[in-house]
C-alpha cells in the first residue's frame, strides 16, 4: 500500500481484522499440520506494532494519545526503531526524553534499533557522534534489566532473554527473544538489530568490523530461534527488524519469477536469503516486522533461490511518520490458519 492509500484507508477507518492470508490461501493446508479450528492450550493475544516516530516534540504529543490509545487492548507494544528524526541531535537529553516517554505506556514496549538514533549519529546535523557510542547509550536506556520488562509480556510467556546472555560470544544485548505459549500453539518472538541506512553502511569505514559482527549475531540468533521454535514445536515465528530489506529485489519484473541476485550494493542479500533457507525448512508460519520506510505493507514477498514466493511467510510494515497517529493490532490465535490477523488502528484525537 503506498502513501495515498494508506491516508485514504485512514480516512475510512480501517479497523477491522484482516488475516495475512486471503480467503483462498486459507485453504492451503496449516504448515504445522493443524487443521483450522483446532482448538490450542495457548490463548488468543494481540500485540501493537509502531515505529518511525516521534521524529519532533509534536510527534511525542501524538506518541502520547497513541500509546493511551493501545492501551489494555494489547498485551506488548513493539517498537521497530527510530525514536528520533533524522535532523535531531542524538543527544543523551533527547534519548532520555523518548525513553521516558515510550516506556510511560500502561503496556510493556520492546524497542530494536533503527538508523536515526545511531548509525546515522555521526552526520553533522545529528551531533556527529559516533555511532557506536550511541548504540551503548541506547543499550544503557533501552537494554539493560532495569528498562526491560522485568516480567514476561504476559501470562504464558517467558522472560526475555538477551543474545549476549543467551551466547556471551555475540555481545548484543538489544538481540532480544521471548515466547507466547507451549506446544503447538506456542509462537516465539525474536528482535535482531538491522537498521536502515544500507545495514549500517553509509556510516563508512568506522563502522565496519562492527557490522560484520552484528551481521553475524543476527545470523546467529535467527537460527538460534528456528532451532528454538522447532525443539517446542511451535506454530509461528515473529520476526522484529528496524530495515525494509529489500525484498522487492528479488521480485522481478512485471511479476516475473526469476532467482534472486546478488547485486554490488545490496546490503540485505545475505539476510534475504538466510530467512528464504529457514523459512522453508520450518513448518509453522513466519511474520517478518519492520519500518523504516515509512508506509504501511502487509504482503508475502520472500523469494526463495529458485525465485518461487515462500508462502509460509508474510511481513507487516509498520506505520512511520508523517502518519504518527496510527498504529497496527496485531491478533494471534494459536492452533488456527492464519494465526495472525491484523488490525489497523487510528488514535483518536487528543
Amino acid at each position: 500500500m503506498n502513501r495515498r492509500d494508506a491516508l485514504v484507508c485512514l480516512a475510512a477507518g480501517c479497523s477491522a481484522a484482516t488475516p495475512l492470508w486471503s480467503a483462498q490461501e486459507r485453504g492451503v493446508q496449516p504448515a504445522t499440520g493443524q487443521e483450522p479450528g483446532v482448538r490450542s492450550a495457548t490463548r488468543p493475544f494481540s500485540f501493537a506494532l509502531i515505529g518511525d516516530t516521534p521524529y519532533s516534540t509534536v510527534d511525542e504529543q501524538q506518541m502520547t494519545q497513541l500509546l493511551a490509545d493501545i492501551g489494555p487492548s494489547v498485551a506488548f507494544v513493539l517498537h521497530v526503531g527510530d525514536i528520533k528524526g533524522g535532523s535531531e541531535r542524538c543527544d543523551d537529553d533527547l534519548l532520555q526524553r523518548r525513553q521516558r516517554l515510550l516506556l510511560s505506556g500502561r503496556q510493556p514496549l520492546i524497542l530494536t534499533p533503527g538508523d536515526n538514533e545511531w548509525t546515522d549519529c555521526w552526520r553533522p546535523s545529528s551531533g556527529a557522534f559516533r555511532p557506536v557510542e550511541r548504540l551503548a547509550a541506547l543499550r544503557r536506556l533501552f537494554f539493560t534489566p532495569d528498562h526491560l520488562p522485568s516480567k514476561p509480556p504476559l501470562p504464558g510467556a517467558t522472560r526475555i532473554e538477551q543474545q549476549s546472555l543467551v551466547d556471551p560470544a555475540h555481545p548484543f544485548p538489544e538481540n532480544l527473544r521471548w515466547t507466547v505459549g507451549s506446544g503447538p500453539g506456542a509462537v516465539v518472538f525474536v528482535t535482531i538489530n538491522l537498521p536502515g541506512s544500507h545495514n549500517g553502511r553509509e556510516s563508512g569505514a568506522a563502522l565496519t568490523q562492527h557490522n560484520v559482527a552484528r551481521e553475524a549475531a543476527n545470523a546467529q540468533w535467527l537460527r538460534q530461534a528456528f532451532t528454538h521454535a522447532g525443539a517446542l514445536s511451535a506454530s509461528g515465528i515473529v520476526i522484529a527488524a528496524h530495515a525494509n530489506p529489500g525484498f522487492e529485489a528479488d521480485s522481478g519484473l512485471f511479476g516475473t519469477v526469476r532467482a534472486p541476485r546478488r547485486t554490488p550494493d545490496d546490503a540485505y542479500f545475505d539476510l534475504r536469503r538466510l530467512l528464504a533457507e529457514l523459512a522453508t525448512q520450518w513448518p509453522g508460519e513466519v511474520l517478518f516486522l519492520h519500518g523504516d520506510t515509512h508506509r504501511f505493507q502487509s504482503n508475502r514477498p520472500l523469494r526463495d533461490a529458485s525465485g518461487a514466493p515462500v508462502k509460509n511467510f508474510a511481513r507487516i510494515e509498520s506505520y512511520g511518520w508523517p502518519v504518527t497517529s496510527s498504529w497496527i493490532r496485531i491478533d494471534v490465535t494459536p492452533g488456527r490458519t492464519p494465526l495472525f490477523d491484523i488490525v489497523k488502528r487510528q488514535a483518536a484525537p487528543g
